[in-house]
Protein backbone atom coordinates (compact mmCIF):
# COMPACT_ATOMS: atom_id res chain seq x y z
CA UNK A 1 0.00 0.00 0.00
CA UNK A 2 3.07 2.29 -0.23
CA UNK A 3 3.48 2.60 3.46
CA UNK A 4 6.91 2.12 5.02
CA UNK A 5 7.41 -1.27 6.68
CA UNK A 6 9.95 -0.53 9.41
CA UNK A 7 10.16 -4.17 10.47
CA UNK A 8 12.14 -4.87 7.26
CA UNK A 9 14.86 -2.37 8.22
CA UNK A 10 18.02 -3.89 9.67
CA UNK A 11 20.41 -0.92 9.51
CA UNK A 12 21.09 2.48 8.01
CA UNK A 13 23.88 3.12 5.46
CA UNK A 14 25.53 6.50 4.99
CA UNK A 15 26.84 7.48 1.55
CA UNK A 16 28.73 10.50 0.22
CA UNK A 17 26.65 12.38 -2.35
CA UNK A 18 27.36 15.04 -4.97
CA UNK A 19 26.13 18.32 -3.37
CA UNK A 20 24.33 19.25 -6.60
CA UNK A 21 21.87 16.36 -6.32
CA UNK A 22 19.55 18.13 -3.91
CA UNK A 23 18.24 17.14 -0.51
CA UNK A 24 16.17 14.24 -1.81
CA UNK A 25 17.46 11.76 -4.32
CA UNK A 26 16.12 8.56 -5.84
CA UNK A 27 19.37 6.66 -5.57
CA UNK A 28 18.02 3.72 -7.43
CA UNK A 29 17.35 5.57 -10.70
CA UNK A 30 19.49 4.91 -13.73
CA UNK A 31 20.51 8.57 -13.94
CA UNK A 32 22.37 8.31 -10.66
CA UNK A 33 23.58 4.76 -10.52
CA UNK A 34 26.74 5.42 -12.56
CA UNK A 35 28.22 8.08 -10.30
CA UNK A 36 26.56 7.72 -6.88
CA UNK A 37 26.82 3.99 -6.21
CA UNK A 38 24.20 4.28 -3.48
CA UNK A 39 22.84 0.80 -3.89
CA UNK A 40 26.17 -0.91 -3.20
CA UNK A 41 27.15 -1.26 0.44
CA UNK A 42 30.83 -1.50 -0.55
CA UNK A 43 30.69 2.25 -1.17
CA UNK A 44 29.06 3.14 2.13
CA UNK A 45 30.96 5.34 4.56
CA UNK A 46 29.24 3.69 7.49
CA UNK A 47 26.53 1.12 8.23
CA UNK A 48 24.80 1.54 11.63
CA UNK A 49 22.51 -1.15 13.02
CA UNK A 50 18.95 -0.13 13.83
CA UNK A 51 18.21 0.09 17.52
CA UNK A 52 14.97 -1.16 19.05
CA UNK A 53 12.56 1.57 20.00
CA UNK A 54 12.37 2.46 23.69
CA UNK A 55 8.78 3.53 23.30
CA UNK A 56 6.18 1.46 25.10
CA UNK A 57 4.20 1.24 21.93
CA UNK A 58 6.36 0.29 19.00
CA UNK A 59 5.04 1.08 15.56
CA UNK A 60 3.63 -1.75 13.61
CA UNK A 61 3.91 -2.53 9.99
CA UNK A 62 1.91 -0.26 7.77
CA UNK A 63 1.90 2.57 10.28
CA UNK A 64 3.92 5.75 10.29
CA UNK A 65 6.79 5.60 12.70
CA UNK A 66 8.28 8.57 14.38
CA UNK A 67 10.51 9.40 17.28
CA UNK A 68 10.59 12.52 19.32
CA UNK A 69 12.76 11.08 22.03
CA UNK A 70 16.38 11.97 22.40
CA UNK A 71 17.19 8.37 23.15
CA UNK A 72 16.31 7.41 19.60
CA UNK A 73 18.75 9.82 17.97
CA UNK A 74 21.64 8.05 16.09
CA UNK A 75 25.16 9.38 16.46
CA UNK A 76 28.18 7.97 14.61
CA UNK A 77 31.62 9.04 13.43
CA UNK A 78 32.38 9.16 9.69
CA UNK A 79 35.28 10.02 7.36
CA UNK A 80 35.15 10.95 3.66
CA UNK A 81 37.21 12.53 0.91
CA UNK A 82 36.13 15.30 -1.37
CA UNK A 83 36.08 14.25 -5.04
CA UNK A 84 38.69 15.89 -7.25
CA UNK A 85 37.59 19.35 -8.34
CA UNK A 86 34.85 19.64 -5.69
CA UNK A 87 34.80 21.74 -2.55
CA UNK A 88 31.70 20.33 -0.82
CA UNK A 89 29.68 17.14 -0.36
CA UNK A 90 26.34 15.90 1.02
CA UNK A 91 25.77 12.75 3.04
CA UNK A 92 22.83 10.49 2.29
CA UNK A 93 21.28 8.04 4.75
CA UNK A 94 19.47 5.06 3.21
CA UNK A 95 17.78 2.05 4.89
CA UNK A 96 19.31 -1.40 4.60
CA UNK A 97 16.95 -4.38 4.70
CA UNK A 98 17.43 -7.56 6.63
CA UNK A 99 18.45 -9.15 3.32
CA UNK A 100 21.32 -6.65 2.90
CA UNK A 101 19.69 -4.62 0.17
CA UNK A 102 19.94 -0.85 0.13
CA UNK A 103 16.56 0.71 -0.40
CA UNK A 104 16.54 3.39 -3.12
CA UNK A 105 15.24 6.05 -0.76
CA UNK A 106 16.85 8.23 1.82
CA UNK A 107 17.52 11.67 3.18
CA UNK A 108 20.53 13.93 2.62
CA UNK A 109 22.40 16.34 4.81
CA UNK A 110 23.01 19.96 4.16
CA UNK A 111 26.04 20.80 2.00
CA UNK A 112 29.30 20.32 3.87
CA UNK A 113 32.12 22.66 2.69
CA UNK A 114 35.00 21.86 5.03
CA UNK A 115 37.42 19.29 3.54
CA UNK A 116 39.50 18.37 6.59
CA UNK A 117 39.15 17.71 10.26
CA UNK A 118 36.04 16.59 12.09
CA UNK A 119 32.64 17.29 10.51
CA UNK A 120 29.16 17.52 11.88
CA UNK A 121 26.37 16.97 9.40
CA UNK A 122 22.64 17.52 10.05
CA UNK A 123 20.13 15.62 7.94
CA UNK A 124 16.88 16.90 6.52
CA UNK A 125 13.67 15.37 7.80
CA UNK A 126 11.44 13.06 5.87
CA UNK A 127 8.22 11.54 7.02
CA UNK A 128 9.97 8.59 8.60
CA UNK A 129 13.04 10.24 10.12
CA UNK A 130 13.78 13.07 12.43
CA UNK A 131 16.75 15.46 12.32
CA UNK A 132 19.95 13.89 13.64
CA UNK A 133 23.58 15.00 14.05
CA UNK A 134 26.47 13.02 12.53
CA UNK A 135 30.19 13.53 13.34
CA UNK A 136 32.85 12.38 10.84
CA UNK A 137 36.62 11.70 11.00
CA UNK A 138 39.36 11.42 8.28
CA UNK A 139 40.86 8.13 7.05
CA UNK A 140 44.63 8.02 6.34
CA UNK A 141 45.65 6.34 3.07
CA UNK A 142 48.01 3.39 3.05
CA UNK A 143 51.11 4.10 0.91
CA UNK A 144 51.44 0.42 0.04
CA UNK A 145 48.96 1.07 -2.72
CA UNK A 146 51.45 3.21 -4.63
CA UNK A 147 53.65 1.32 -7.05
CA UNK A 148 57.25 1.67 -5.93
CA UNK A 149 60.51 0.83 -7.65
CA UNK A 150 64.05 1.98 -8.24
CA UNK A 151 64.38 5.75 -7.95
CA UNK A 152 60.73 6.38 -6.91
CA UNK A 153 60.33 8.69 -3.90
CA UNK A 154 57.04 8.46 -1.92
CA UNK A 155 57.85 10.88 0.90
CA UNK A 156 55.22 13.45 -0.09
CA UNK A 157 52.45 10.84 0.27
CA UNK A 158 53.08 10.12 3.92
CA UNK A 159 50.18 10.91 6.30
CA UNK A 160 47.69 11.83 3.55
CA UNK A 161 43.94 11.60 4.25
CA UNK A 162 40.99 11.03 1.96
CA UNK A 163 40.67 13.86 -0.49
CA UNK A 164 44.30 14.98 -0.21
CA UNK A 165 46.83 14.70 -3.04
CA UNK A 166 50.57 14.12 -3.14
CA UNK A 167 53.38 13.93 -5.69
CA UNK A 168 55.43 10.82 -6.34
CA UNK A 169 58.75 11.82 -7.91
CA UNK A 170 61.91 10.30 -9.31
CA UNK A 171 64.91 10.92 -7.11
CA UNK A 172 68.61 10.34 -6.85
CA UNK A 173 70.11 8.90 -10.01
CA UNK A 174 66.69 8.61 -11.65
CA UNK A 175 64.55 11.06 -13.61
CA UNK A 176 61.02 11.19 -14.96
CA UNK A 177 57.76 13.17 -14.87
CA UNK A 178 56.25 13.35 -11.35
CA UNK A 179 52.89 11.64 -10.80
CA UNK A 180 50.00 12.93 -8.68
CA UNK A 181 48.13 10.52 -6.39
CA UNK A 182 44.82 11.13 -4.56
CA UNK A 183 43.80 9.51 -1.27
CA UNK A 184 40.54 7.65 -2.12
CA UNK A 185 37.16 8.62 -0.71
CA UNK A 186 36.72 6.54 2.41
CA UNK A 187 38.71 3.65 0.88
CA UNK A 188 42.07 4.32 2.55
CA UNK A 189 43.91 3.71 -0.73
CA UNK A 190 45.66 6.02 -3.18
CA UNK A 191 44.45 6.52 -6.74
CA UNK A 192 46.91 7.34 -9.52
CA UNK A 193 49.64 5.81 -11.66
CA UNK A 194 53.31 6.29 -12.40
CA UNK A 195 55.78 7.79 -12.50
CA UNK A 196 58.15 5.98 -14.89
CA UNK A 197 61.64 6.58 -13.55
CA UNK A 198 64.72 5.92 -15.63
CA UNK A 199 68.35 6.28 -14.77
CA UNK A 200 69.80 9.65 -15.66
CA UNK A 201 71.96 9.78 -18.78
CA UNK A 202 75.20 11.74 -18.94
CA UNK A 203 75.05 12.48 -22.71
CA UNK A 204 78.48 14.02 -23.37
CA UNK A 205 78.55 16.27 -20.34
CA UNK A 206 81.95 16.16 -18.68
CA UNK A 207 83.67 14.34 -21.58
CA UNK A 208 86.56 15.97 -23.48
CA UNK A 209 85.80 17.55 -26.83
CA UNK A 210 85.64 14.69 -29.30
CA UNK A 211 86.71 16.69 -32.37
CA UNK A 212 90.18 17.35 -30.95
CA UNK A 213 92.83 14.91 -29.81
CA UNK A 214 90.36 12.71 -27.91
CA UNK A 215 87.89 10.04 -29.05
CA UNK A 216 85.30 7.75 -27.47
CA UNK A 217 82.59 5.37 -28.77
CA UNK A 218 79.10 6.63 -29.61
CA UNK A 219 77.68 4.44 -26.82
CA UNK A 220 79.15 6.87 -24.29
CA UNK A 221 76.50 9.46 -25.21
CA UNK A 222 73.75 7.09 -24.00
CA UNK A 223 75.55 6.02 -20.82
CA UNK A 224 73.48 5.93 -17.61
CA UNK A 225 74.55 6.68 -14.06
CA UNK A 226 76.98 3.96 -13.05
CA UNK A 227 78.22 3.29 -16.59
CA UNK A 228 81.75 4.02 -17.71
CA UNK A 229 83.24 5.47 -20.89
CA UNK A 230 86.78 4.87 -22.12
CA UNK A 231 88.28 8.02 -23.64
CA UNK A 232 91.23 7.28 -25.90
CA UNK A 233 93.55 9.33 -28.06
CA UNK A 234 92.06 10.17 -31.45
CA UNK A 235 93.58 8.96 -34.71
CA UNK A 236 96.85 10.76 -35.27
CA UNK A 237 97.63 10.91 -31.55
CA UNK A 238 99.21 8.49 -29.12
CA UNK A 239 98.82 8.07 -25.38
CA UNK A 240 97.19 5.99 -22.62
CA UNK A 241 93.38 5.82 -22.50
CA UNK A 242 91.42 7.11 -19.50
CA UNK A 243 88.14 5.90 -17.96
CA UNK A 244 85.30 8.36 -17.22
CA UNK A 245 82.37 7.48 -14.94
CA UNK A 246 78.77 8.66 -15.37
CA UNK A 247 77.83 9.98 -11.92
CA UNK A 248 74.81 11.67 -10.41
CA UNK A 249 75.47 15.27 -9.43
CA UNK A 250 72.46 15.71 -7.17
CA UNK A 251 69.15 17.13 -8.35
CA UNK A 252 70.60 18.31 -11.65
CA UNK A 253 71.91 16.48 -14.69
CA UNK A 254 74.22 13.50 -14.49
CA UNK A 255 77.78 14.20 -15.64
CA UNK A 256 80.90 12.26 -16.54
CA UNK A 257 83.90 12.62 -14.26
CA UNK A 258 87.47 11.60 -15.03
CA UNK A 259 90.90 12.79 -16.08
CA UNK A 260 91.72 13.55 -19.69
CA UNK A 261 94.31 11.21 -21.21
CA UNK A 262 97.65 12.73 -22.16
CA UNK A 263 97.73 12.53 -25.96
CA UNK A 264 100.63 13.59 -28.16
CA UNK A 265 100.57 13.93 -31.95
CA UNK A 266 102.28 11.08 -33.78
CA UNK A 267 105.69 11.80 -35.32
CA UNK A 268 105.46 10.17 -38.74
CA UNK A 269 109.16 9.48 -39.34
CA UNK A 270 109.53 7.60 -36.06
CA UNK A 271 106.26 5.77 -36.69
CA UNK A 272 106.61 4.66 -40.31
CA UNK A 273 109.73 6.14 -41.88
CA UNK A 274 109.76 7.89 -45.23
CA UNK A 275 107.98 6.95 -48.46
CA UNK A 276 109.79 4.90 -51.09
CA UNK A 277 112.30 7.07 -52.91
CA UNK A 278 115.40 7.11 -55.11
CA UNK A 279 118.80 8.70 -54.51
CA UNK A 280 119.29 12.37 -53.83
CA UNK A 281 116.03 12.99 -51.91
CA UNK A 282 116.30 15.38 -48.97
CA UNK A 283 113.78 14.66 -46.14
CA UNK A 284 115.43 16.91 -43.53
CA UNK A 285 112.35 19.18 -43.30
CA UNK A 286 110.23 16.14 -42.33
CA UNK A 287 112.38 14.68 -39.56
CA UNK A 288 110.22 16.13 -36.75
CA UNK A 289 106.89 16.53 -38.57
CA UNK A 290 103.88 15.43 -36.48
CA UNK A 291 100.17 14.90 -37.26
CA UNK A 292 98.51 16.78 -38.93
CA UNK A 293 101.35 18.96 -40.22
CA UNK A 294 103.05 18.90 -43.64
CA UNK A 295 106.64 19.25 -44.79
CA UNK A 296 108.55 19.87 -48.04
CA UNK A 297 110.81 17.28 -49.65
CA UNK A 298 113.54 18.58 -51.95
CA UNK A 299 116.46 17.24 -53.99
CA UNK A 300 119.79 17.13 -52.21
CA UNK A 301 122.72 19.26 -53.44
CA UNK A 302 124.12 17.68 -56.59
CA UNK A 303 120.67 16.47 -57.67
CA UNK A 304 117.98 18.19 -59.68
CA UNK A 305 114.18 17.82 -59.61
CA UNK A 306 110.94 19.46 -58.39
CA UNK A 307 110.14 19.45 -54.66
CA UNK A 308 106.99 17.78 -53.26
CA UNK A 309 104.94 18.07 -50.04
CA UNK A 310 104.18 15.28 -47.57
CA UNK A 311 101.45 15.30 -44.91
CA UNK A 312 101.69 13.35 -41.66
CA UNK A 313 98.49 11.22 -41.64
CA UNK A 314 96.34 9.77 -38.89
CA UNK A 315 98.00 6.35 -39.15
CA UNK A 316 101.46 7.80 -38.52
CA UNK A 317 102.50 7.40 -42.16
CA UNK A 318 103.38 10.16 -44.58
CA UNK A 319 100.80 10.85 -47.29
CA UNK A 320 102.20 11.93 -50.66
CA UNK A 321 105.09 11.02 -52.96
CA UNK A 322 108.78 11.80 -52.79
CA UNK A 323 110.26 13.75 -55.72
CA UNK A 324 112.25 12.10 -58.47
CA UNK A 325 115.75 13.55 -58.26
CA UNK A 326 118.27 13.15 -61.08
CA UNK A 327 122.05 13.30 -60.62
CA UNK A 328 123.47 16.63 -61.67
CA UNK A 329 125.96 16.34 -64.63
CA UNK A 330 129.51 17.73 -64.46
CA UNK A 331 130.89 19.36 -67.63
CA UNK A 332 134.59 18.78 -68.43
CA UNK A 333 136.51 21.97 -67.60
CA UNK A 334 138.74 23.60 -70.25
CA UNK A 335 141.81 22.79 -68.17
CA UNK A 336 141.33 19.10 -68.89
CA UNK A 337 140.87 19.48 -72.65
CA UNK A 338 144.51 20.51 -73.41
CA UNK A 339 146.70 18.24 -75.56
CA UNK A 340 149.01 17.45 -72.66
CA UNK A 341 146.25 15.58 -70.81
CA UNK A 342 143.95 12.69 -71.45
CA UNK A 343 140.79 11.74 -69.40
CA UNK A 344 137.56 9.71 -69.31
CA UNK A 345 135.47 12.42 -67.63
CA UNK A 346 132.91 13.02 -70.36
CA UNK A 347 129.27 12.48 -69.20
CA UNK A 348 130.04 12.09 -65.51
CA UNK A 349 127.19 12.85 -63.03
CA UNK A 350 126.99 13.50 -59.30
CA UNK A 351 129.08 11.07 -57.33
CA UNK A 352 130.89 9.47 -60.25
CA UNK A 353 134.67 9.48 -60.70
CA UNK A 354 137.09 9.69 -63.65
CA UNK A 355 140.85 9.55 -64.33
CA UNK A 356 143.08 12.32 -65.69
CA UNK A 357 146.67 11.64 -66.76
CA UNK A 358 149.44 12.92 -68.99
CA UNK A 359 148.74 12.25 -72.65
CA UNK A 360 150.95 9.93 -74.65
CA UNK A 361 154.18 11.73 -75.37
CA UNK A 362 153.99 13.68 -72.16
CA UNK A 363 155.28 12.90 -68.73
CA UNK A 364 155.16 14.46 -65.33
CA UNK A 365 152.43 14.16 -62.68
CA UNK A 366 150.96 10.81 -61.76
CA UNK A 367 147.38 10.15 -62.83
CA UNK A 368 144.70 11.93 -60.75
CA UNK A 369 141.15 10.86 -59.77
CA UNK A 370 138.50 13.53 -60.40
CA UNK A 371 135.03 13.33 -58.78
CA UNK A 372 131.76 14.88 -59.95
CA UNK A 373 130.39 16.89 -57.01
CA UNK A 374 127.56 19.44 -57.14
CA UNK A 375 127.97 20.02 -60.86
CA UNK A 376 131.79 20.30 -61.01
CA UNK A 377 134.70 17.91 -61.49
CA UNK A 378 136.93 18.16 -58.47
CA UNK A 379 140.57 16.98 -58.45
CA UNK A 380 144.22 18.05 -58.39
CA UNK A 381 145.77 19.65 -61.47
CA UNK A 382 148.54 17.86 -63.39
CA UNK A 383 151.82 19.16 -64.82
CA UNK A 384 152.78 17.31 -67.99
CA UNK A 385 155.76 18.07 -70.28
CA UNK A 386 156.32 16.86 -73.82
CA UNK A 387 158.79 14.08 -74.71
CA UNK A 388 162.08 15.20 -76.40
CA UNK A 389 162.29 14.08 -80.04
CA UNK A 390 165.58 12.27 -80.54
CA UNK A 391 164.91 10.04 -83.52
CA UNK A 392 164.31 10.65 -87.20
CA UNK A 393 166.16 13.93 -86.87
CA UNK A 394 166.36 15.63 -90.30
CA UNK A 395 169.74 14.76 -92.02
CA UNK A 396 171.40 14.96 -95.40
CA UNK A 397 174.13 16.81 -97.30
CA UNK A 398 174.13 20.41 -96.31
CA UNK A 399 171.14 19.94 -93.91
CA UNK A 400 171.28 22.03 -90.78
CA UNK A 401 169.12 20.30 -88.03
CA UNK A 402 170.15 22.65 -85.26
CA UNK A 403 166.71 24.40 -85.16
CA UNK A 404 165.09 21.04 -84.20
CA UNK A 405 167.29 20.50 -81.18
CA UNK A 406 165.16 20.37 -77.99
CA UNK A 407 161.88 19.95 -79.82
CA UNK A 408 159.27 18.07 -77.76
CA UNK A 409 156.02 16.35 -78.46
CA UNK A 410 153.68 18.26 -80.79
CA UNK A 411 156.25 21.00 -81.27
CA UNK A 412 157.57 21.76 -84.76
CA UNK A 413 160.89 22.91 -86.12
CA UNK A 414 162.22 24.14 -89.48
CA UNK A 415 165.64 22.66 -90.56
CA UNK A 416 167.85 24.81 -92.84
CA UNK A 417 170.66 24.28 -95.37
CA UNK A 418 174.26 24.77 -94.26
CA UNK A 419 176.43 27.56 -95.62
CA UNK A 420 177.22 26.90 -99.24
CA UNK A 421 174.10 24.86 -99.69
CA UNK A 422 170.75 25.79 -100.84
CA UNK A 423 167.40 24.15 -100.78
CA UNK A 424 166.23 22.98 -104.08
CA UNK A 425 162.59 22.90 -102.95
CA UNK A 426 160.68 24.70 -100.22
CA UNK A 427 161.46 23.20 -96.83
CA UNK A 428 158.55 21.90 -94.68
CA UNK A 429 158.47 21.96 -90.86
CA UNK A 430 159.14 18.83 -88.86
CA UNK A 431 156.78 17.80 -86.07
CA UNK A 432 157.87 16.01 -82.91
CA UNK A 433 155.66 12.98 -82.52
CA UNK A 434 154.50 11.31 -79.28
CA UNK A 435 156.96 8.47 -79.82
CA UNK A 436 159.90 10.87 -79.72
CA UNK A 437 160.55 10.90 -83.46
CA UNK A 438 160.15 13.61 -86.02
CA UNK A 439 157.80 13.36 -88.90
CA UNK A 440 159.39 13.10 -92.36
CA UNK A 441 159.93 16.56 -93.67
CA UNK A 442 161.52 18.10 -96.82
CA UNK A 443 165.23 18.65 -96.06
CA UNK A 444 167.05 18.41 -99.44
CA UNK A 445 170.03 20.79 -99.79
CA UNK A 446 172.49 21.14 -102.73
CA UNK A 447 175.80 22.93 -103.15
CA UNK A 448 175.80 26.41 -104.47
CA UNK A 449 177.67 26.99 -107.92
CA UNK A 450 179.98 30.02 -107.95
CA UNK A 451 179.52 32.77 -110.61
CA UNK A 452 182.68 32.85 -112.90
CA UNK A 453 181.78 35.97 -114.76
CA UNK A 454 183.57 38.11 -112.33
CA UNK A 455 186.65 35.88 -112.38
CA UNK A 456 186.97 35.88 -116.15
CA UNK A 457 186.86 39.59 -116.42
CA UNK A 458 189.50 40.08 -113.82
CA UNK A 459 191.96 37.58 -115.02
CA UNK A 460 191.47 38.11 -118.74
CA UNK A 461 192.75 41.56 -118.45
CA UNK A 462 196.02 40.30 -117.11
CA UNK A 463 196.35 37.57 -119.67
CA UNK A 464 195.78 34.84 -117.15
CA UNK A 465 193.77 31.72 -117.63
CA UNK A 466 191.45 30.01 -114.98
CA UNK A 467 189.55 26.83 -114.23
CA UNK A 468 186.81 28.33 -112.04
CA UNK A 469 183.93 27.54 -114.32
CA UNK A 470 181.30 25.34 -112.61
CA UNK A 471 183.17 25.40 -109.37
CA UNK A 472 180.99 24.51 -106.35
CA UNK A 473 181.29 25.89 -102.93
Amino acid sequence: DGRFNESLIDAYAIFQVDPSKGEECNVGSMSHSADLNHVDLSYALNVTAKRNSTRSLAPVDGMEAGCNCKTNIYTTQLAWQLPLGMSAVRLMISPVTTNGDVLPVGITTAVIHDSTGTHTATTSTMSTFETSTTTTILVKCDMSGIAGGAGIKLTDCKDKFNGETCNVICSGAYEGTPATYTCGLGTGTFMGSGPVCEKKKCADRGLPIKSGQFDYPASCTTAEVGDRCTVSCAAGYSGISSVFFCTNSGSGNANFSGTEPECSPIQCYKQSGYPEHGPGVNFSDCDTTVFPNACDVTCSPGFIGNSTRLTCGTTGAFEGNAPTCGRMPCPVPAGLTVSTLTHNCDGKVQGEECFVECATGYSGSTPEVYKCLFGALIGNSLTCTGKLCETNIPTGPGVNATPCSGTTTTETCMPTCQFGYKNDTALTPCTCQADGSFTVCSTTCSRVTCDTSTVSATYTATGLQNTCANTLE
